[in-house]
């Protein structure tokens, strides 16, 4: 039976849009247990409240989230207004349905979409079922019995029924709310599946969002990466013959779910800026939980990289031998067949760590400037890994790989061979591509445009402090200030800004980036300008940059992404100064105070 339910698609919604928009609290939300271990997915609060006055915060702080309803505004667009207790925790439960178990296409029944939520159970905080249950004109029937209610104004009918310790479970579907129980109990099982990393996340989050990884595998139907390949094949960029390596991309896919035993995304939000966490804990013993067994230190690599204008840093901490051996895998698998010598092998056998700068400044805008500010660090024994990156750099040399011809060099350049008493080599590699070829005069011209008269990728590389610098250009200034890095003068350590993001992204971290936000918004006016003039907005000295995380402890893996709310702000604003620009005053927003961080030094 399939049911139209406005009422539930509308707290979804409700609550979807302000996930994560609620006050910090110092444990999981206790509705856990109250859900059936077997639920597929789990989405819960600690508090309607919580979640009305953080939307309410939003809202006063940044203006496009005027529009965004909280879940009170859904709740009321549904007739419910009495017998709430919006103190307590509420979940949003999704099931499989047991009449479906049969069916080879079960799990696409699983999915809802905008018109038809099936197999989803709330669990409503109530101080008074009777008073709940009056929201709609209704009696509560017989004790432990299914009540029937129709919406106002809309032609769909809804099911609840009382379970007890104040709180009612209300469902679309009749079949599903008489199997669910709501029984407690369940905590401490949840928390043992999820383990340490999540469950630290959950303690953390306003608002949590779950998935039992093997109950939604043993689901009917087609597995997680067929659907994800069916879904490339249909999308524009699949239908014009792209996507990338789908096989390496589905084989990951099946190897998560093979070995996840849960996973969560947490989201809160603080006066300073929004995070985003997610984490999945692998069963003990398989290859992703010795992958993600230790934290790492991709903090000290990240200070190696000279203090500049940036797009992009971040740092890599590759010295766990787990991760090395994973990684090493991965590359072989990719780099098969192609042709080319293993460099991501080399890499991983000789790099302890790696940290990467895409500096900024108006002339890489210029044709082949465009790599004129990139830099990197390798942890490493710096011998051994100048070696290998002359044999294949070397072995590149003469070859045709996917329509170019390789043209290579390595050694001393003629000017500067010794920059800050370090002997340094030049090396290039030279593409040129197959004019004959039906893209052979747009990858000439692509080229032309990112590498210039060079043809290709080229730069300086040099012996430095505990490993080796590399720069994407043959840029000695550069590699001077990188090589004064390495050493902590001048370096991204002196980052004030760059600190206080990194205080907000989880210890342990093995990967770590940032992406500067003044740069890309100040490089993204210049070409908005030609296209619907001058952006007349500010960007501030002080704006700080996103964060973006990785960590391993316990075989789980934790990924968190922070974005400080003066960017939200900043970039708000320049969404309004463009349709003020473009003349579009449908979009316009009202002005505002920045806030946030700060440049402390």
């Amino acid at each position: 039976m399939k049911t139209r339910c406005g009422l539930v698609r509308g707290l979804l919604c409700g609550v979807g849009l302000c996930t994560g928009l609620s006050f910090a609290v110092q444990a999981a939300p206790p509705v856990f247990d109250r859900v059936p271990t077997d639920a597929l997915i789990v989405v819960a609060a600690p508090s309607l409240d919580r979640v009305n006055k953080s939307m309410e915060f939003l809202k006063a702080s940044i203006e496009a989230a005027a529009a965004m309803p909280s879940p009170a505004d859904a709740l009321k667009m549904g007739g419910i207004e009495k017998g709430l207790d919006t103190t307590k925790p509420f979940a949003i439960i999704g099931m499989a349905d047991p009449a479906d178990a049969a069916k080879k296409d079960a799990a696409d029944d699983m999915d809802f979409d905008d018109d038809e939520p099936k197999n989803f159970v709330i669990l409503v905080p109530t101080s008074d079922y009777k008073a709940l249950l009056s929201n709609f004109g209704a009696e509560p029937g017989a004790a432990g019995s299914i009540d029937t209610v129709r919406v106002p104004d809309q032609d769909q009918d809804v099911y609840l029924k009382s379970i007890g310790d104040g709180y009612a479970a209300m469902s679309p579907t009749r079949d599903i709310l008489e199997k669910f129980s709501g029984k407690a109990g369940n905590l401490k099982a949840f928390e043992a599946a999820m383990g340490k990393t999540c469950n630290a996340i959950s303690d953390a989050a306003d608002m949590v969002f779950y998935a039992n990884i093997p109950a939604i595998k043993a689901q009917p139907g087609p597995t997680v990466s067929e659907r994800l390949q069916s879904a490339m094949e249909m999308s524009p960029l699949g239908m014009m013959g792209g996507g990338g390596d789908m096989d390496g991309m589905g084989q990951s896919v099946d190897a998560f779910m093979d070995q996840a035993q849960a996973a969560v995304i947490g989201m809160k939000i603080d006066a300073l800026g929004v995070s985003i966490d997610s984490a999945a804990q692998f069963k003990e013993g398989s290859d992703y939980a010795k992958t993600f067994s230790k934290p790492g230190d991709a903090g000290t690599l990240i200070k190696k990289l000279p203090k500049q204008d940036y797009l992009f840093a971040f740092a890599a901490d590759l010295s766990d031998p787990q991760i090395k051996s994973t990684l090493r895998k991965w590359g072989e698998m990719n780099d098969a067949d192609k042709g080319m010598p293993n460099m991501a092998g080399i890499q991983v056998d000789d790099v302890d760590g790696a940290a990467f700068e895409m500096g900024f400044s108006p002339a890489m805008l210029a044709p082949g400037a465009f790599f004129s500010g990139a830099v990197a660090y390798l942890k490493a024994n710096p011998d051994a890994y100048l070696e290998k990156f002359q044999t294949a750099i070397t072995e590149l040399n003469g070859k045709t790989i996917n329509g170019f011809q390789m043209a290579t060099t390595f050694g001393p350049p003629k000017s500067n061979p010794v920059v800050n008493g370090a002997a340094v080599n030049a090396w290039a590699v030279k593409m040129t591509p197959d004019e004959d070829a039906d893209d052979g005069g747009e990858s000439a011209m692509m080229m032309q445009v990112l590498f210039g008269p060079a043809g290709g990728p080229s730069g300086l590389i040099a012996k430095a402090d505990g490993g080796v610098i590399q720069t994407m250009s043959k840029n000695s200034t550069l590699l001077s200030a990188a090589l004064d890095a390495a050493k902590g003068q001048n370096s991204l350590a002196a980052d004030t800004l760059m600190g206080q993001v990194a205080e907000k992204l989880p210890t342990g971290r093995f990967i770590e980036g940032y992406l500067g936000a003044k740069t890309i918004l100040e490089m993204a006016k210049i070409p908005l300008a030609q296209f619907v003039g001058e952006i007349d907005v500010e960007i501030p000295d002080t704006l700080p940059p996103v964060g973006l995380a990785a960590a391993g402890n316990g075989g789980a893996a934790r990924a968190t992404v922070y974005v400080p709310m003066i960017v939200i702000k900043t970039a708000g604003e320049m969404v309004k100064a463009m349709n003020r620009a473009g003349g579009d005053g449908d979009m316009d927003m009202d002005e505002g105070d920045h806030g946030g961080m700060h440049d402390a030094g």
